[in-house]
C-alpha cells in the first residue's frame, strides 16, 4: 500500500508548471517512491518555492537543524532539491555574521526514471 504522504507529494508537483497529473494505473506513485523515501517526501512537502535555510525549516517544523541539513544535502545530490546562495549574500555577509549561506528550493526537474519489474 502506498503512504499517503506520496499522494501530498504527488498534489504538490502536479501545482508547478511541468504538472505530475493522477493516472489510471498509479504508475506516477510508483514513481515518487522510486525518486523519494517517505522521509524525503515528507521534507519536499515543508519546503516553499521562497529560498529558505535549513536552519529556518527546522525551526518551522521542529526538527534538528543538522538532521534537516543533511537530508536536504542527500536530496540535493538525488536531484530532488537545488541549493543557491540568495542574491544579497555578500551584502549580507558583510553586516550580518549569520547570514544564510545555503538556500533550499524544491525542484521539478529530475532525470529520466526507468522502471523494472
Amino acid at each position: 500500500m502506498t503512504a499517503a504522504v506520496y499522494y501530498d507529494l504527488r498534489d504538490r508537483i502536479d501545482q508547478y508548471s511541468t504538472g505530475f497529473r493522477t493516472t489510471p494505473s498509479g504508475v506516477e506513485l510508483k514513481i515518487l517512491q522510486r525518486l523519494f523515501t517517505e522521509e524525503e517526501a515528507a521534507m519536499y512537502l515543508h519546503l516553499t518555492p521562497e529560498l529558505q535555510t535549513a536552519k529556518a525549516v527546522a525551526r518551522r517544523t521542529g526538527q534538528d537543524p543538522t538532521e534537516v541539513d543533511d537530508l536536504l544535502q542527500a536530496m540535493t545530490e538525488k536531484g530532488l532539491t537545488t541549493v543557491t546562495a540568495p542574491s544579497n549574500l555578500f551584502e549580507k555577509a558583510a553586516t550580518d555574521e549569520s547570514a544564510p549561506v545555503d538556500c533550499w528550493i524544491p525542484t521539478s526537474r529530475h532525470e529520466p526514471l526507468t522502471l523494472t519489474r
